[in-house]
């Protein structure tokens, strides 16, 4: 804990951008015990959309940005939280996810496909919609572009296929 706040302290001095904005900066923890540090972060649900009554086949894909973890109609806020993917033993597919907020409360839930008035509530009566992923998108600190998969909710979406691949734990800044 204690590099990780020299590390700030001393970017922050050589003036680098602004650490803070967009949700600060976000901890990155992989299967195989390494870390990323990430900024100017957001969860990206990718989403598919198609016509009542016409085959997911002709789905057409959509991404939707937000600070917030959906489940069903809940929102949940991740500033100061952390989130862990829960895998099934053996498998590198989560089914529940466990949230640590910032009073130190933990809370674990299966997670649900984000209700239709928060993925998609642009879309006209008659359009069916369904999220296939969540993904955690955001820059290095040396300005890399990173996405990682998070959690899948088809088996048409594989989030890892490794422990270095596998993110176990994201920790945001308050």
């Amino acid at each position: 804990m204690r590099w990780r706040a020299l590390l700030i302290a001393g970017l922050v001095a050589v003036g680098l951008p602004a650490l803070a904005q967009d949700g600060g900066l976000t901890t990155v923890v992989m299967g195989d015990g390494s870390s990323l540090m990430l900024r100017s972060w957001q969860l990206v649900y990718d989403a598919q959309t198609w016509p009542k009554g016409q085959p997911p086949s002709v789905a057409g894909s959509l991404s939707v940005p937000t600070s917030e973890l959906w489940s069903a109609k809940k929102r949940y806020p991740l500033a100061g939280s952390k989130l862990e993917p829960v895998y099934s033993p053996g498998t590198f597919i989560a089914r529940q996810v466990a949230l640590v907020g910032p009073d130190g409360k933990k809370r674990t839930f299966v997670l649900e496909q984000p209700a239709r008035e928060l993925l998609t509530p642009e879309l006209e009566k008659g359009t069916l919609s369904m999220a296939r992923s969540v993904d955690l998108v955001g820059e290095t600190l040396t300005g890399t572009k990173r996405s990682f998969c998070l959690l899948s909710y088809t088996a048409l979406v594989t989030c890892s296929d490794s422990a270095e691949n596998q993110v176990v734990r994201v920790e945001f800044a308050r």
